[in-house]
Formats: C-alpha cells, sequence, structure tokens
C-alpha cells in the first residue's frame, strides 16, 4: 500500500534538549507537535535548522513520543547533522512529518529485532507497543509477546539507549566488531544462533542497519520459514516523493522471473518486507 504524506504536519518545533548518547550520536528532544498523534512505530521525519546550508531538511527515524516531547537519534556524518548538532535548547528547527510506512503491527509472538550500528533508532516504540508498554493508537495485541533484540556495533563507545531499550523488558543482546562488549562478530551470527534456539515458535524478524546485514539477516530468516520487514536507510532529499533520490529496487511479484520496479523508500517504505528488496 502507498502512503502519501497529505496529513503531515508542517512547521517549527522548540527543541527541548539536544545531548550526546555515544560516539558521534546525539538526542535531540522537540516539543511534541501533531506528529505524536499521528505517529506509529517505523515512521520517520524531517528535520532543518531554519535558514542555513544545506537547504535540505535530514530524515531522521522517531525515536521515542511522550506527551511532552518527540526525540530523534542522529549520528554525525556531514554538514547537515553538524549543524543539527549545535543546535541550542530554545532554539526552534523546522520540522515536517511523520512521513513513510511504519512497521505492521506485530501479529507474532515473538518478535526478533536486529539493529546495526545507528539502525537501532526506530525499534524503541516498536518495541513499547509490542510489549504492552505505550499504546500509538493501533490496537496491538500483547498477551504472551516476548522481544529480542540483537544490536551490534563496531565497538563499546558506539551503543546508545540500552537502558531505554531495556526498559521495555526486550531481551538485549549485544555484538561489537572489535570484541568490547557482548559477542565479536557480526550481529547477524547471534542471529544465526537464536533462530536455530527458537525454532517451532511464531517469529517475526525486523532490523535497520547497513546493506549487507540487512541482506545477510533476509538471507538467515527465509530459510528458517520466518517472515521479516526492513526499514532502509537510503539518502533522501525530499522526503514526500518528489525528488525520487532515494529509491530502491523491490520485487513487485510472486512470479518466477522476479519482476522489480523502484520505489520510494520515503513513501513506498521506509518499511519493506524483507525478502522482496534487492540488495
Amino acid at each position: 500500500m502507498t502512503h502519501y504524506p497529505d496529513n503531515i504536519f508542517v512547521g517549527n518545533a522548540e527543541v527541548l534538549a539536544n545531548d550526546q548518547l555515544a560516539k558521534d550520536q546525539f538526542c535531540i528532544r522537540l516539543a511534541n507537535t501533531e506528529i505524536g498523534t499521528k505517529f506509529a512505530p517505523g515512521q520517520f521525519a524531517m528535520l532543518r535548522v531554519p535558514g542555513s546550508d544545506p537547504l535540505l531538511g535530514r530524515p531522521l527515524a522517531v525515536y521515542r513520543v511522550t506527551e511532552e516531547a518527540i526525540e530523534f537519534v542522529y549520528l554525525v556524518v556531514g554538514k547537515g547533522t553538524a549543524k543539527l548538532r549545535d543546535v541550542k535548547p530554545g532554539e526552534t528547527l523546522e520540522l515536517w512529518g511523520p512521513l513513510g510506512n511504519g512497521f505492521a503491527p506485530v501479529e507474532a509472538d515473538h518478535l526478533i529485532v536486529v539493529a546495526g550500528g545507528i539502525g537501532f533508532t526506530p525499534f524503541l516504540t516498536l518495541l513499547q507497543e509490542t510489549l504492552g508498554v505505550q499504546d500509538f493508537g493501533r490496537q496491538v495485541q500483547t498477551e504472551k509477546k516476548k522481544a529480542t533484540m540483537l544490536y551490534g556495533v563496531a565497538s563499546k563507545c558506539c551503543f546508545a539507549g540500552l537502558d531505554e531499550l531495556r526498559g521495555t523488558g526486550v531481551d538485549l543482546r549485544l555484538a561489537t566488531d572489535d570484541g568490547s562488549e557482548g559477542h565479536h562478530g557480526f550481529v547477524t551470527e547471534l542471529l544465526a544462533e537464536l533462530l536455530e534456539e527458537t525454532a517451532g515458535e511464531s517469529r517475526l524478524v525486523v532490523g535497520c542497519g547497513p546493506h549487507a546485514m540487512l541482506a545477510s539477516m533476509v538471507k538467515l530468516a527465509s530459510a528458517s520459514g520466518v517472515p521479516s520487514q526492513v526499514s532502509l536507510e537510503e539518502a533522501m532529499a525530499c522526503g514526500v516523493g518528489i525528488c525520487y533520490s532515494c529509491i530502491a529496487k523491490i520485487k513487485t511479484c510472486d512470479c518466477d522471473e522476479g519482476e522489480c520496479d523502484y520505489q520510494r523508500t520515503c513513501v513506498e517504505g521506509p518499511i519493506f518486507d524483507g525478502e522482496t528488496v534487492q540488495f
């Protein structure tokens, strides 16, 4: 289904806080707007420092929603996010969203989350909803649900949001490339072990992170007969489907030929059925 952004909030939001969480990672907290009442886990918004270069906004997954605020976690990698890092409480940002589609409500008994690097950001709200911590108005059945999150980064200093994630009740398992904390190796190695450990359960695997990680995740889930959803982090310009800069190659039919089309991550995504994405 295509979700066009015809009822989004467009305006300014006051900055309440802008704090560092981990190496090059910051959490910006904005006074809540209409986004908080329209949001579904997995959606994102565009943020822009008024009157600044670059002209375009930065697409950021919604990290947390409360009655007072909406939060976004971002990684400083270029001019736009460096400008965002320098914003002070009391200033305002241009904001439009929520954009894209969200994760489908979890129907499986066991939600398995795979996050790589900054890809942990869409999952706090999904875990809160699935485990009955917070209601986002989608009437999700939470009884007997359990969740395991596999979170991998390069080194221990790159982990962020661990306390908030654990606060949902998720079983959080960590991996680092350098072995500084948790499993020494790829986070998908933890997934392979977990899929074997949970064979026979009703499961759904969701992921966000580098393409190589997602491709491996989908392959492992498919081999175990487990459905998957992925949140893609393609580079975006407009965020509303006009510029076609964030296209992803998606399989559009179940035929043997595997007919594909290019779809906009900002409109048809960022959430896709894992087995349809051509990485």
